[in-house]
């Protein structure tokens, strides 16, 4: 993840994902949450950032899923 960006305008919040080498890289299932800020997470879960939408605090939250298999 290397960025994420909140418009103003719809409260569409972005999450920018950048592969580093293509090559190399494999496909892995990882569920995004948006809640908010002080929201405490457990298990595989880990605040990515934080946002402001409509004035309101918010925490991206990223959870590890595992590869993705060849029957997905």
């Amino acid at each position: 993840m290397t960025q994420v960006e909140c418009d103003e305008k719809t409260g569409i919040i972005a999450i920018l994902v950048e592969i580093t080498d293509p090559e190399t890289s494999r496909p892995v299932h990882v569920r995004f949450s948006v809640l908010p800020a002080d929201t405490e997470v457990t298990g595989r879960t880990v605040k990515l950032t934080e946002v402001e939408r409509d004035g309101q605090k918010l925490a991206v939250f990223g959870s590890y899923q595992g590869v993705v298999s060849d029957e997905n």
